[in-house]
């Protein structure tokens, strides 16, 4: 059975402020709110059951004018499922939407993006621990790609997290990022650094101890 270590210094993140123009939904609709191809439900709700899992405070983010979004997660039981609903300034970049609500941050944190389908339901937890014990600040999980230009890659070199968002420069062997676990202290600059490689599609470094963790299968529902 998995086990998170010190559950109440974890929480997990989802960043649902974006205006989701690759998305494949209606006009002003929220991407969020697309059908999950296998459970049937809608992408954010899958996205919870998944939160609630690992058994510790759930924060979904989201602007005030993404009023259908909220207005579906406003009729979800919050009081069983650790689930908090943080409105924040409008970003466009989900870093951004990260970066605005940093208060809500707890000692370890896990990003899960609500367009992403991927499989490997201990993932979180190990992640979530290896941060908690102190074996990793930063952790990826995710798998290699043919497109990385619609991918964050990242890899390990040496002391060095390098990573970039949608490259647009050759890339061997491309390992993409589907999920990421990050300690409190190294949060900011991690963000910072991905909402710069977000708009400018340049390579960011960190020095720090990091993992990348395989993910069985990874895609984006959005595109």
């Amino acid at each position: 059975m998995n086990t998170l270590l010190r559950t109440e210094k974890s929480k997990v993140l989802i960043p649902a402020a974006g205006f989701g123009k690759r998305s494949k939904t209606e006009d002003g609709k929220s991407k969020e709110l697309l059908i999950h191809p296998v459970s049937g439900m809608p992408m954010i709700r899958h996205t919870t059951e998944i939160a609630q899992k690992l058994d510790c405070d759930c924060h979904i983010i989201l602007r005030k004018e993404k009023t259908d979004l909220r207005d579906y997660l406003e009729n979800l039981d919050f009081s069983k499922n650790n689930l908090k609903i943080q409105v924040i300034e409008s970003s466009i970049e989900w870093p951004e939407t990260l970066l605005l609500s940093e208060k809500y941050w707890a000692e370890s944190n896990l990003i899960l993006l609500p367009d992403l389908i991927w499989e490997n339901s201990d993932v979180g937890f190990r992640m979530l621990n290896h941060v908690n014990s102190g074996d990793s600040e930063l952790v990826f999980a995710g798998k290699t790609v043919s497109d990385p230009e619609n991918w964050g890659i990242v890899n390990l070199f040496n002391q060095d997290v390098i990573f970039c968002e949608k490259p647009r420069s050759f890339v061997s062997h491309p390992w993409a990022w589907g999920l990421i676990a990050f300690k409190r202290s190294r949060g900011r600059e991690l963000l910072e650094k991905l909402l710069k490689s977000s708009q400018d599609h340049e390579w960011q470094s960190l020095s720090g101890v990091a993992e990348l963790f395989d993910l069985q299968q990874m895609r984006d529902e959005t595109r």
